[in-house]
This record gives structure tokens, sequence and C-alpha cells, in this order.
């Protein structure tokens, strides 16, 4: 009679777990990823889970599995055995989705009898192949194979759930809807069943003892985790190596499904957790350098031209501003894993188009300067920006930096800290190129000019203008995690050495003009005004300081604002009301030709206004005010210098009738000019070039 009753009690063992195992199997190949991770991220528009729709067929092929099984006195036998298989059917569905773990073996599912035979230099070769094929995987096929574990396994658990508490009312005998509670989801679909038909209330005991919800749902956890987290670490080195919108879309999906399996077992999956973490700060350590290097070689090889900002560009701009009250959309979905996969984002990506490309070494007429047509510029707050190829990836890096930021809000104190060194580096490499001319050697620039200063300083005011807006994205999705307060503090750091940064190129280009006027005064110096000449002209160095200090206004409007414009040619006319008012109040003329000259000069004709001077000095003075009054900023400097020389008086002796008088005359002339000599060889020189 036992052995009659145990072969019954096998066979409607059998039969329980095939049903369901069965129903497992098809509600997970029936359940699409998309609609798995849309209801992890609580997106999905489905009225109810997929997982919690049953029929009628399945409850009656339960129910009269039960009955036998209780009157084989088997159920506790069959619950045991069903518990198994559980752990063997998640293991399964991990294992049916790896790469093949031998060369010519393509199915990568082998029984355990198998395996077990196995010698064990065979399975660690078979170990040994499938960490090298998963190590093989493209990101892409990386992806779609945790995304389909990952949802099988998720689909499998929530489908698990269901049946237990189907088995549990169906050995109740009770109605669906007296196991309605707000922690219980509504079985739908599910019909009761008369209670004659039901097993006695023992078995339903004898199912609650064995089955154990809690506790079975949590070993499938441990279990899948267990085999996941094995995958996970082979494949590490490749994860710290995805682009940003890669790596965000694999957090995401470990993420969701941590969460999920939390959500089910209440286990909060501290080993998966932690590897990913792990992987996290590795993967921050790895884009940080990737940056810097893109960032150094790009800056190395920067010719320093004004470059267009394109609509993509702009965009990418607009969406770091607006980082500072919200979170932008396209950086959002980056991390939509039900969604396709754009284009990655990472630091390989093609560099914008530029205004002035180059070709054989010579760029066209925007990059020349020559073309008056303006590039695009950036705008921040309503202030132009005229910026280099560098400064335009230095932004692309940046809003990288704030993306990860905003998806990862844990990890924002290394990512602040990658950030302070990104926009470091690109201050010290600035100033390096361009401040000590480094580009000539790198770039292969024959010289720096003014241009290249230019748009140094727009690069620096570049940053100044992003920092806050950097600092204050990061202070909203951070600001309250430990160590944060310093790190925000740190961009006030960052923001007051790029400001000095920037003075320091706008007193370079105080420096230059003052070494150029330095060297014009001493040319002013070392002419002799009393000297017989033709038609009184300007003097050279007049018309050359003139024409350098116009370019350099016209060169510096182009590319900065007016205000700059202003705090940098403020001092430079200074320098010059000092230098230039010092050296005509004291330049010494000592004939009559030298103060007069009654020949009028029209000088309309070469300097392109109406300006007769009969005075050498005095043309040299009205010059210098007819073209420098014309650029703001000069205030009354020309006119100063003009009321200097005519305020000058000269004592000219009378000419003698006799020929005493004249050699007197002579001597007296001699005298004079001796004495001239004398105190231009002992005055100090007011400057180098």
């Amino acid at each position: 009679m036992d052995q009659l009753r145990l072969r019954v009690g096998k066979g409607y063992e059998a039969r329980f777990i095939d049903a369901l195992l069965k129903d497992l199997r098809e509600h997970v190949k029936s359940v699409p990823n998309r609609d798995t991770l849309k209801r992890w991220a609580r997106r999905s528009s489905a009225s109810q889970p997929r997982y919690l729709e049953t029929n009628a067929e399945l409850r009656q092929q339960l129910s009269a599995t039960l009955r036998g099984l209780h009157k084989a006195k088997y159920t506790t036998q069959a619950t045991k055995l069903f518990r198994d298989q559980i752990m063997k059917e998640v293991k399964s569905i991990i294992r049916q989705h790896l790469p093949s773990s031998s060369d010519d073996d393509a199915d990568s599912m082998v029984s355990s009898s198998t395996r077990s035979s196995r010698p064990l230099s065979s399975r660690q070769e078979k170990s040994a192949i499938l960490a090298r094929n998963l190590r093989a995987l493209t990101a892409e096929d990386a992806e779609q194979l945790f995304t389909s574990v990952y949802c099988g396994v998720g689909e499998a658990l929530r489908r698990l759930q269901v049946q237990m508490r189907l088995l549990l009312d169906i050995s109740s005998g009770q109605s669906p809807a007296a196991l309605k509670s707000p922690k219980t989801p509504k079985l739908g679909g599910i019909e009761a069943a008369s209670s004659r038909d039901e097993p006695a209330a023992d078995q339903q005991e004898q199912l609650l003892q064995t089955l154990d919800m809690s506790s079975l749902l949590g070993q499938a956890v441990d279990a899948a985790q267990t085999q996941i987290t094995r995958v996970l670490k082979v494949r590490g080195d490749e994860a710290t190596q995805l682009s940003p919108t890669q790596f965000l879309r694999y957090f995401a999906l470990n993420r969701l499904f941590a969460d999920e399996c939390e959500a089910v077992s209440g286990r909060s999956g501290t080993a998966l957790r932690g590897v990913v973490d792990v992987q996290i700060r590795e993967f921050i350590a790895v884009v940080a350098d990737k940056e810097r290097q893109h960032l150094a070689q790009t800056m190395e090889e920067d010719r320093w031209d004004a470059w267009d900002v394109t609509e993509r560009d702009a965009k990418v701009l607009d969406e770091v501003l607006l980082a500072m009250e919200k979170d932008p959309e396209a950086w959002i979905r980056q991390g939509y894993v039900w969604e396709d996969a754009t284009q990655p984002n990472g630091v390989a990506s093609p560099p914008p188009t530029p205004a002035a490309t180059e070709t054989n070494g010579t760029g066209t007429a925007a990059s020349q300067g020559k073309d008056k047509e303006k590039t695009r510029p950036a705008m921040v707050s309503g202030e132009p920006f005229n910026l280099p190829k560098s400064s335009i990836l230095l932004l692309h890096g940046l809003s990288r930096f704030l993306m990860l930021v905003l998806s990862m809000p844990r990890m924002s104190e290394a990512l602040s800290a990658a950030i302070i060194d990104y926009a470091r580096l690109f201050n010290s490499r600035c100033n390096q190129l361009v401040l000590f001319a480094g580009a000539t050697r790198s770039a292969g620039l024959q010289n720096i000019n003014t241009k290249h200063l230019a748009l140094a300083s727009q690069a620096l005011g570049f940053i100044v203008a992003l920092v806050p807006y950097v600092r204050e994205t990061v202070r909203r999705k951070a600001g309250g995690l430990p160590g944060m307060v310093a790190r925000i503090a740190a961009f006030d750091a960052l923001l007051r050495d790029t400001q000095r940064n920037q003075l320091a190129i706008h007193d370079k280009l105080v420096d230059i003009m003052g070494a150029r006027a330095t060297a014009h005064v001493k040319a002013m110096r070392a002419r002799d005004f009393d000297a017989a000449e033709g038609a009184p002209a300007p003097s050279k160095y007049v018309e050359t300081l003139t024409k350098e200090t116009a370019l350099l206004h016209r060169v510096l409007s182009r590319h900065l604002a007016q205000p700059t414009v202003g705090m940098i040619m403020l001092p430079v006319f200074a320098n010059y009301r000092e230098q230039f008012g010092a050296a005509f109040r004291e330049t010494q003329v000592k004939t009559e030709a030298g103060k007069e000259r009654y020949v009028e000069y029209d000088c309309s004709i070469a300097y392109g206004k109406g300006l007769m001077s009969d005075d050498r000095l005095l043309l040299d003075a009205e010059l210098f005010d007819s073209k420098l009054s014309k650029i703001e900023g000069s205030g009354d400097l020309g006119t100063y210098v003009v009321n200097l020389v005519k305020e000058k008086t000269i004592t000219v002796p009378r000419p003698s009738t006799t020929t005493e008088g004249s050699e007197s005359t002579e001597n007296n002339s001699e005298a004079q000019q001796k004495n001239a000599e004398t105190t231009e060889s002992t005055e100090p020189a007011s400057g180098s070039t």
C-alpha cells in the first residue's frame, strides 16, 4: 500500500511541478523586455501587470493535483522538490542567455549531471572560455544580455509570487476576493472553485510550512544575484570603458533590477549593489582621465581661432544652463533602457564643425580676421562668447559630467572633483599655451598675437560664466550629502582662479602695448626735430603707434564684450598719457626751424583728416590726437599732448648785423648743441621692448 501511495504521489508530484514550471516559463517568454522595464520604472500604461493574469485551466489543474497529493500524503515532498526546481530554474534563466562556454558548442546550458561528471580541469577550462567570451561581447550585446537576464529573472520571481498565492488560495478554499488587502495584489481571472473540491485544511498548513513564501523568494533572489554578480565581475574592466551614455544605461539596468529584487524579497542585494558601486567609482576615474587627455591633446593642437557654435553646441549649452533648475529631458532619457539606445555621446565623438577650417596650414578668411562676418558665439545670460575649439570641447565634457551627476547623485563628490580638475586643466594649459607662447611649439603658430590673447580671455570668461551654473546643479542634486559642502566651496575657488588667469591675460595685453609705447618713445627722443627737412610730415613712430592701437581696439572689439575692451584700453591709454606726456614735455627744440616751418602741408591726403601744421612736433601731436580720439576710452589724451606742445616756449636770439655778432651767435649755437647732446646722452632709458 505504501509503495502504491508512493508511486501515485510521485505521479502527482511530477504533474504538480510540470504545471507550475510550464506556467512560469510561458509567462517569462510572453512578456516583452520593454514592458518589464517600463513596469520597473513605473512608466507602464497597463492597468495591471501581466504576471497577475491567471486562468481557470491552471487553477483546475492545480486543484486536482493538490487533491491527489493530499490523498497520497505527498504534499510536503512535492513542495520541497518544487523549491529545489525553482532554484535551478532561476539559474537556468541566467545561463541560457550567456555566451557559449566551449569553442565548438554554442549551447551554454549544460546539465548538472554532465557538469558534475566532468574532470575539474575541464570545468575550469569551460569557465575560462565563458569568461573570455563574456569579455569579448560588445557594449550593445552585453546590454542585451543583461536586459534579457534581468527581465527574465524579474518576471519569474513575480510569477512565482503569484503561483504561491494561488496555491494557498486553492488549499484554503477561499475566493480571490477574500485575499484582497493593501499589501496583496489582486489576482485577476482566478475563479473560485466549490468548497467540496478543495483539499483539506491541513494541506494548507503543509503548504505554508514547506513553501514559506518569503524564504523561497529570498533564496531565489540570492541565487540569481550570486550568478549575476559573477558575470558583472568578469566584465568589470569592460564596464569601466563604456561611454558615459552607455554606462548610464548599464547603471540604470542594474539599479532597476536591484530595486525589483528588493521589492519582491525585501532583501537589499548588498553584494550586487556593492559590485556596481565599485564599478561606478572606477568608471568615474577612467572617464575623467579620458576627458582630461582628450582636452589636453585638443588644446595642444588648437590654433586659437574662433569656431562657430553649431546648433548641437548651442543645445548642449542650453542643457547645461537648464540643469541648475531642473533635469534636462535629453539627459534623463539617456537612462531610459526600455528605449533604443541613441548614438553614444562619448569622448570619441567628432568635434563640432569649425568656422575657420585650415587647409595646408592656412585658415579661411574668417580665421585670418579678414572677413567682417562674425562667427556664431555662445550665449550665456545674454553675453556672447567667441570660443576656440578647445572651449567647445570643454563644454561637451562638462555636459557629460553633469549628466552623470544627475543620474548618480550619490557619486556627486567624486564627479565634482573630476569637474574641478577638468576645468583647472583648461586654465593651466591656457596659460602655458597662450600667455607663455607654448602654442608656437605645439600648434606651429608663428607668434602669439592679440587675437590669440583675446580668444584665450573669452575662453576663460566662458568658464567664469559657467561655473555658477555647474555649482548650483551639483548643489541641487547632492548638496545635502556628506562631504559636499567642501566640494561646492571648491567651485568658488575655481572661479577665483579662473578670474585671476583672465586678468593676467588682460595685463599681458596692457604690458605689450606699454612695451610698444616705450619703444616708440625711445624713437621719438632719438629724432632731431631741428634737422633741416623738406615738407613737414609726422614721424614714423606716431604712425606706427596709432595703427597698432587701432588694430588692438578693433581685434578686442571683435572678440570681447565692450566692458572688457574698456577694462583693457583704459590702462593702455593711461600708460600712453604717462610716457608720451613726459616725452612731449621734455623734448627740446633748439632752433627756429625746429619750432616753425613756414611750409603748408595738407595732411588730409595722407591721413584722412584735414589737418594743417607748420610745426614738426605739433604735427606729431595732432596726428596722435586725430587717430586716438576716435577710439573709445582715450578721453582727452590727444588734446592733452597737443596742449603740451603748444605751451612750449623757445627763445631764439636775434640775428646780429656785425661779423662779431655773427661769430658770437655761431659760438652760442655750438655751445647750446653741445649742452643738448650732453643732456640727451645722460638721460635714463624709459623702458625696453
